[in-house]
């Protein structure tokens, strides 16, 4: 591949400069113009509007408690009574519900522009002055929200790092740190809503530091903020009350369970991303991965245990609905992936890192079966499923990494399919491998319905088949020239592939596409093919290392591939 971008001017290479080129028309088209940035101009008419609201208020806000759902809905038929006369914070918060909630509203997320329009908006409103006066409890419910929403409509998603820091320390400014039991005397509602606002921010704090692989901005000692309580929304009404009736037992399910259940990981999930993450640590303990392994997954046993016992209910109102339960496998899956890879190298020279190399492969098989079974096309598309196909950040992250990690231990198999030879465990080596090949066919529709969603970025579709093309060259005995040739070969009609249907996603949002083709290739052309596309981002150096037989490959660069 690197010696394709090389050759400036060759098919894969211009291919790739013109689906990058054209993606960035494409996500240029969905940003509003600032003077028509009118909070409120663009709301749609009430039909619309209210499955948006809904969307959100059955997905994450049911994970990621930041609202008093009554107190919303109170609000938003008020809003309805007289548009005009409504608070311009409210129509910022409403407007980021229905932002979140464009990725459940379809298949294709159709409403991407718009959702993309709000944001921006949000984000201007949270810049006007004087700053001071959004460090209120809406202002901190809006910057939740923000957050959310431009992961799910992949509004610069890959830096959310920084925005989770201003939103964190938003947050300690007005005392979210300290248990309300410890500040001035306060409604129980305003209370508890302090405490789930609080677990929700270090979530994401958490979760972002975790995608952006930088370290975690606190830690436990830097808080005494308690866990919210075992309470409904109608258990908080806003009467002044400072003490509820009684707190509901674990084994009753309630609005704040799955917040709670998660939270009770916090601490682990946290070291985890701190050992990661360090930036004195060379390489991380591995007496330390153990440990942490084991408590992580002592609370994932509990954690599941504890949601399963729960009634269903598919809006998470009266019990665990669906989309919480694959949401919060997906997040602790993902933490024991990253947890072991980085001891995969020495796991396949030292048996005694063996146990590191089993339980990257069983979380990224769950990663991948989970996020399989989920986007299976079919007429009942879940929430989570549409995550799945629309969403950025770990939904997007999570699997692509899975499919790395399987795909590097199908060539593994294959290396020791050679070695074993003619003994009985190739019965169950030919088993695995039969169902990690599987892995590579749906991970390519699974790219395929991204990309026809408005995913811009074609690379790990093309990178798909570099890998698809390698294990069949592996198979069929190939040399290396001729496994290169069919590696560019075969990525270049993926990337033509890519290109129409970005074509067909400008034409979606209103882009001319034949002028702007004509401008694509005018822009190669006159580049000369000089801007490099982003190959670094992927280390393909292990192709060098590799040793050819008729079957065989070793000496993985596996480190470099699955960080990079």
């Amino acid at each position: 591949m690197d010696r394709a971008q090389q050759e400036k001017t060759s098919k894969i290479s211009m291919g790739f400069q013109k689906c990058k080129t054209l993606g960035r028309t494409i996500k240029a088209r969905r940003v509003p113009h600032l003077p028509t940035l009118a909070i409120g101009s663009s709301i749609p008419d009430r039909f619309v509007a209210d499955r948006l609201v809904d969307g959100y208020l059955r997905t994450f806000e049911t994970v990621y408690r930041v609202l008093h759902v009554p107190t919303f809905q109170a609000d938003y038929e008020r809003y309805w009574e007289g548009p005009n006369a409504a608070d311009q914070a409210f129509v910022v918060l409403m407007q980021l519900c229905m932002a979140i909630g464009a990725c459940f509203y379809d298949d294709n997320h159709s409403l991407r522009a718009q959702a993309t329009a709000w944001i921006y908006e949000a984000r201007f409103w949270l810049l006007l002055p004087p700053e001071k006066a959004r460090l209120t409890i809406t202002g901190l419910q809006i910057m939740c929200l923000l957050q959310i929403a431009r992961q799910t409509a992949g509004v610069s998603g890959g830096i959310t790092w920084i925005s989770a820091g201003a939103l964190l320390r938003a947050a300690v400014s007005m005392g979210l740190h300290h248990d309300p039991k410890n500040l001035v005397r306060m409604p129980l509602q305003h209370a508890e809503t302090r405490r789930r606002l609080w677990a929700t921010i270090l979530e994401m704090d958490l979760q972002s530091s975790l995608d952006a692989g930088s370290p975690p901005l606190l830690s436990l000692c830097d808080f005494d903020t308690r866990m919210p309580a075992r309470l409904n929304d109608r258990d908080i009404t806003n009467d002044g009350s400072q003490h509820p009736s009684s707190e509901h037992s674990w084994s009753t399910y309630t609005q704040t369970s799955p917040q709670i259940a998660l939270f009770e990981s916090f601490a682990t999930r946290l070291a985890i991303t701190k050992l990661l993450n360090d930036p004195q640590s060379q390489a991380p303990d591995y007496q330390e991965t153990l440990r942490l392994s084991a408590e992580l997954t002592s609370s994932t046993r509990t954690l599941m245990q504890r949601l399963y016992a729960f009634p269903r209910d598919g809006r998470g109102v009266d019990g665990v609905s669906p989309f919480q339960l694959r949401f919060i496998e997906m997040t602790m899956n993902h933490y024991a992936l990253v947890l072991h890879l980085p001891w995969w190298n020495e796991a396949l020279r030292s048996p005694t890192h063996y146990f590191s190399r089993k339980m990257s492969v069983d979380a990224a098989r769950a990663l991948a079966e989970l996020h399989r079974t989920e986007t299976d096309p079919s007429p009942s598309v879940t929430d989570f499923g549409r995550l799945l196909v629309c969403g950025s950040g770990p939904s997007r992250s999570g699997p692509v990494q899975a499919c790395l990690t399987l795909t590097l231990e199908y060539l593994h198999l294959k290396e020791e399919e050679k070695q074993n030879r003619g003994l009985m465990s190739n019965v169950i080596a030919e088993r695995d491998r039969a169902q990690l090949r599987s892995v590579f066919e749906w991970q390519n529709q699974w790219w395929i319905r991204r990309i026809r969603a408005g995913e811009t970025n074609v690379k790990s579709y093309a990178f798909g088949q570099v890998f698809d093309s390698l294990t069949e060259s592996l198979e069929s005995g190939l040399g290396p020239e001729a496994t290169m040739a069919l590696i560019v070969e075969q990525a270049t009609v993926r990337v033509d592939e890519c290109y129409e249907m970005l074509k067909s996603a400008a034409r979606d949002v209103g882009i001319d596409v034949d002028a702007e083709v004509d401008g694509v290739a005018g822009v190669v052309q006159q580049m000369g093919g000089t801007e490099s596309f982003d190959m670094e981002l992927l280390d393909y150096s292990f192709l060098d290392n590799m040793t050819w037989g008729e079957d065989t490959v070793t000496g993985l660069n596996t480190l470099d591939l699955l960080f990079k």
